[in-house]
């Protein structure tokens, strides 16, 4: 008869057999330590910190700090982090394939930007049922649990404070600073049509690849784009961009391969196009955006603007005009708005009056600025000299008497008051 290798953990088998809802590797961390009857923190510092051997670990296990918990949220990601404490608990535990309780096999197809959410994010129906938590869970765009149609939990209801994915005392539906319960809690304030749509979509994708199907390769999507842009936005690029809300020049590298949108910014697209994220990330097709109702007035091209013809010998004497009142503040912005024309039309034609101009504002701004620092100081002596009734004067005194918060973050004024109290003998 054979037996298993033995580990250093009991071996403790992973949760969620639907594809959607396999446990995240955060959850099956803290499952582990209460499998084992001990701390989360016990587990870490003697069983994983040795293992891994990072030094940050190590330090936080012999001298405490929150700087592991902190970052954990990436374990449940990709990168090296997730990686080395797969390894790790593969080791100490003998489980294979727990690679699967984070989102390695999405590598491929967006980057980690805003990908996982800072903190947990729960559904009380779900987690009372279950007793573990979600890798799905641990997306930021997921929002809405689709089975309850309640929004996710992203706070203790007792204690008010968000609740990290790994804490020193975490345990599965219990808040570790209140000891409050998870469980029951319904939350379905707030839920947009769009919340629940994307989540759906996030759990067709899920699906698609947990079942072990494969994108196709990264060009797709450039393709998917330009076609879009090609039938539906008259071939204007920036057409398209405004349409889904981001800048053009994101949108050109994203078309020529310089970049990848994220999963939170195709899901918005796939939204807006009415279209399956699964469809832009293969191939899609063109005719189901037209039954969504997506219509082609963005690529309507603007008309052009009326040309305006200008005098350029009426522009030179409303320059010479405002040139002469030395007095009066005019900015180069307002000028050209009152003679219905541009700031580059006056540089490029009249760059001499213009400089004198914003020359001579200048010289207006700092003699205000002057005027204004000179009466800020008499207000402060004034201020500090009653308070010396009453002993030191503070500055945040000073500042509270004067209606002024963050006064003495000017340089000025913060020399002006060690001046004042110099003079004054509480400074040596």
């Amino acid at each position: 008869m054979s037996y298993p290798k033995r580990t250093f953990l009991y071996g403790v088998n992973s949760k969620g057999d639907n594809a959607v809802l396999i446990e995240s590797l955060t959850s099956y961390i803290i499952r582990l330590s209460e499998a084992h009857v001990v701390n989360l923190c016990d587990l870490l510092s003697y069983a994983v910190a040795p293992l891994l051997n990072k030094d940050y670990l190590i330090n936080s296990a012999n001298r405490g700090g929150n700087r592991f918990y902190d970052g954990a949220h990436s374990l449940n990601g990709f990168g090296k982090n997730s990686k080395d404490m797969i390894e790790c608990l593969s080791i100490l535990t003998g489980q294979e394939c727990l690679e699967d309780l984070t989102l390695e096999p999405f590598s491929k197809f967006f980057g980690s930007r805003y990908l996982v959410r800072k903190n947990m994010a729960w559904c009380p129906k779900c987690l009372g049922c279950n007793l573990y938590y979600p890798l799905i869970w641990s997306l930021s765009s997921y929002t809405i649990c689709t089975t309850h149609l309640v929004q996710l939990q992203e706070k203790c209801t007792a204690c008010n404070k968000p609740i990290p994915f790994l804490h020193r005392n975490s345990r599965v539906g219990i808040c570790p600073y209140c000891k409050n319960s998870h469980f029951g809690l319904n939350n379905n304030e707030n839920i947009q049509i769009k919340d629940i749509y994307i989540s759906k979509d996030l759990e067709k994708l899920f699906k698609y690849v947990r079942n072990g199907h494969l994108f196709n390769d990264q060009t797709t999507m450039q393709t998917n784009f330009q076609e879009i842009i090609n039938s539906r936005f008259a071939g204007t690029t920036n057409h398209f961009a405004k349409y889904i809300g981001i800048s053009k020049t994101t949108m050109w590298d994203w078309c020529k391969g310089k970049s990848r949108p994220s999963l939170k910014q195709v899901l918005e697209i796939s939204f807006k196009l009415g279209v399956s994220c699964l469809e832009l990330y293969n191939k899609i097709e063109i005719n189901k955006i037209k039954e969504l109702g997506v219509t082609g007035g963005n690529s309507q091209r603007k008309e052009k603007r009326e040309k305006i013809v200008i005098c350029k010998d009426k522009v030179k004497n409303y320059l010479s005009k405002i040139e002469d009142q030395i007095e009066t503040y005019q900015p180069i912005t307002n000028i050209a708005k009152e003679l219905n024309c541009s700031t580059k039309y006056l540089y490029t034609n009249f760059s001499e009056y213009c400089k004198r101009i914003s020359f001579n504002n200048r010289r207006i701004k700092e003699n205000i600025e002057k005027e204004r620092t000179k009466e800020i100081l008499v207000l402060i002596k004034e201020q500090f000299i009653k308070e010396t009734v009453n002993g030191i004067p503070t500055r945040n005194k000073i500042e509270e008497k004067l209606q002024m918060p963050c006064l003495f973050k000017n340089r000025t004024f913060k020399d002006y008051y060690f001046e004042l109290c110099l003079n004054h003998g509480f400074l040596s």
